[in-house]
């Protein structure tokens, strides 16, 4: 998935079948794409939402909203990311699950509204 969507923010909450036809998208196109291909293969799967702590090396940390897929493995929810941020050897990050969609179906946008209000609207770093 990594490979074969390319990195761009003008997408947003496309579908799985969309995301493989365009190749382009931000973290919820890499999400459901992978959860999407994972599901194909059988391993239960989910995208899951929430801040993302992110610290580049000599750099103060900063947040952001960010989509990662988690997949059932081992008796446990394992977290997978395909974006790039996730390759990037110089940054060190720490995603908070705050919602989970089991289904990204055709109106999975909707859904997104409940997730933004779930989202905390401040994080202190200590």
């Amino acid at each position: 998935v990594a490979d074969a969507v390319e990195p761009g923010g003008s997408r947003s909450f496309d579908v799985a079948s969309v995301v493989a036809e365009v190749g382009r998208g931000d973290c919820t196109e890499y999400a459901v794409l992978l959860a999407a291909l994972l599901r194909a293969v059988g391993y239960p799967s989910r995208v899951a939402f929430g801040p993302l702590l992110i610290q580049a090396k000599g750099q103060p940390i900063i947040a952001a909203g960010h989509a990662w897929v988690e997949v059932w493995r081992d008796e446990r929810w394992r977290a997978i990311d395909a974006s790039p941020l996730a390759a990037d050897a110089g940054v060190v990050t720490l995603a908070v699950p705050v919602a989970w969609l089991d289904d990204e179906g055709p109106g999975w946008g909707l859904e997104m509204f409940g997730v933004l209000q779930r989202m905390p609207k401040r994080i202190s770093v200590r």
